[in-house]
């Protein structure tokens, strides 16, 4: 194609898109299946902080694009999708909380 040129993504661009991307379907999921959630308050205190730990713990694999897209779409976007998901899950278990002033 004559006359066309590839357009870059800067990485705080993709990034974010990443991070709006995952927090939309976390809340799409938090909202749609709200059964999912744990009932016991424990897990939903630890869930967020082994979700981190997982972040924490992944490394992203750049020795090719092709690598490094599965590494970030198989790997990194599930586990942000979870941690979103995990605090959404603690946040309403607070909220739920009796003398929390919630309705």
């Amino acid at each position: 194609m004559a006359g066309t040129h590839a357009v870059g993504v800067t990485g705080t661009a993709f990034a974010t898109a990443l991070y709006v991307g995952t927090a939309s379907i976390a809340l799409w999921i938090f909202v749609r299946y709200p059964r999912l959630a744990p009932s016991s308050l424990t897990v939903r205190a630890v869930a967020p902080i082994a979700a981190a730990a997982g972040l924490q713990v992944v490394s992203l694999d750049t020795s090719s694009s092709l690598t490094l897209l599965a590494s970030l779409f198989l790997v990194a976007l599930p586990l942000l999708v979870v941690s979103w998901l995990t605090a959404l899950w603690l946040l309403q278990a607070l909220r739920e909380l009796p003398g929390s002033g919630a309705r």
